[in-house]
């Protein structure tokens, strides 16, 4: 058999693909460590290196090492010199977005908060997510 020849511009291509893949996407993952100093969590995402994710994210939820979390990976390092950027609100984002989008593929009827009245409509709050409702559907 021959053997089939690979560049470098290839491997350096696959792998920057394959971590791209890695990235934009919510990953449960344990909190190791959290330095309040800092404002940050440390979390096991179970890949080479932990997740820094500021504590910031978890607006009135009081987590502790060992706890189980939800975070998005917002970043990844390509050489592993910096540890994956991670978020939890982005998480909880995606899981509104998904619900959202679930709703409208079943034709779903949906409540909303009315927050305030802008021109040609409403600005509304769906689950935590904004969004504008023109007036023409404002019954």
């Amino acid at each position: 058999m021959a053997e089939e020849k690979i560049s470098m511009e290839d491997v350096v291509k696959q792998v920057e693909e394959a971590q791209q893949e890695q990235s934009n996407r919510v990953v449960n993952g344990t909190v190791i460590d959290i330095d309040t100093g800092g404002g940050t969590a440390l979390v096991d995402i179970g890949y080479k290196s932990e997740g820094i994710v500021s504590l910031d994210e978890f607006e009135g939820e009081d987590i502790k090492i060992g706890d189980e979390v939800e975070v998005f990976i917002v970043k990844k390092s390509r050489n592993y010199e910096h540890p994956p950027v991670l978020s939890h609100k982005r998480a909880r984002m995606e899981h509104r977005w998904e619900t959202l989008y679930k709703a409208y593929e079943d034709e779903l009827v949906i409540d909303a908060i009315i927050e305030k009245r802008v021109r040609g409509g409403v600005i509304v709050d769906i689950s935590g997510s904004k969004g504008v409702m023109p007036a023409s559907l404002v019954g």
